[in-house]
């Protein structure tokens, strides 16, 4: 499990491997699971966040603290 809190500005993100985008993960549907090439996951609001990423299961939690 990784996990990152810290404050974040509105956007987009993905989780990616080895600072390179040959192995990336999105979200395609918006559903909680991760898919390779998947659709970038937004931010609609600026503030403070916890960011979590299973990189087993595929699966990650965004929470606004």
């Amino acid at each position: 499990m990784w996990e990152i809190t810290d404050n974040f500005v509105v956007g987009e993100f993905k989780f990616r491997a080895n600072d390179a985008w040959d192995l990336n993960y999105g979200d395609k549907g918006a559903d909680g699971t991760l898919e390779a090439g998947g659709d970038n996951i937004k931010l609609t609001a600026a503030g403070n966040y916890t960011i979590r990423f299973d990189p087993v299961k595929l699966t990650y939690t965004v929470k606004k603290n």
